[in-house]
């Protein structure tokens, strides 16, 4: 894990690696539809407790903690299943940028800063494609480009070394407690965004700030980080 020291946050922010899933877009809806779908078929209730479990880590290993099973082919069919119906339900209605995010992408763009989206989803292209937004990001990485899941800081990491921008110049923005842990992880400053979790667990995990919504985001905010410890 990298220590976080005064010094390294006092260095500005470059990058701004975003979640996708309840951070950019709204496809919390189509992604509870779809695990809705999939446990009733198996007989298994899916609430929105079951959502938070699995909010944040990869498809498969979400189908192993719901299922409680390790058979490998059981949980790839289950997946499997799941992303059909979420691509069902995306293409019925197309997913909507979070409200204030056009905004912010463009202030972010006009200011310098490098935009990329990080993933644990492997939708995350078509969900920025089907809501208008792909066009703002400089890398995207998604659940087909790492191997361990968050809190691991792979992903995060990751989109650094894409852009070419050590950890202490990029910052995070989240909306799950796993991803804000593995931002903690990987040394980035973070924004948690508390529409899912409690601002008290996103705040233990590690986040620099949070904010209520997503329309409180600014570049003075990502410009204010840099004196946070």
């Amino acid at each position: 894990m990298t220590t976080h020291t005064e010094e390294n946050f006092k260095n500005p922010v470059a990058a701004i690696i975003f979640d996708v899933d309840g951070v950019l877009v709204d496809t919390v809806p189509f992604h509870f539809r779809a695990w809705q779908k999939v446990c009733a078929e198996e007989g298994i209730p899916f609430e929105k407790s079951d959502y938070r479990r699995i909010n944040g880590i990869p498809r498969d290993a979400g189908v192993a903690i719901i299922l409680q099973t390790d058979d490998t082919s059981r949980i790839r069919e289950v997946g499997d299943r799941k992303q059909h119906y979420y691509l069902e339900f995306l293409d019925e209605t197309p997913p909507r940028p979070l409200p204030g995010i056009i905004h912010f992408l463009n202030q972010a763009k006009e200011a310098g800063l490098r935009i990329t989206a990080a993933s644990s989803s492997k939708n995350a292209a078509p969900a920025l494609m089907a809501a208008g937004l792909i066009k703002y990001f400089d890398v995207i990485i998604t659940g087909n480009d790492f191997k361990k899941p968050k809190p691991d800081p792979e992903i995060f990491l990751r989109a650094a070394n894409e852009l070419g921008i050590a950890p202490m110049h990029a910052a995070v923005v989240e909306d799950a407690v796993n991803g804000i842990r593995a931002a903690a992880a990987g040394g980035f400053r973070s924004v948690a965004i508390a529409n899912s979790e409690s601002p008290d667990d996103l705040r233990k995990a590690g986040a620099t700030t949070v904010i209520s919504t997503t329309n409180e985001l600014t570049v003075d905010l990502f410009t204010k980080l840099q004196h946070s410890a």
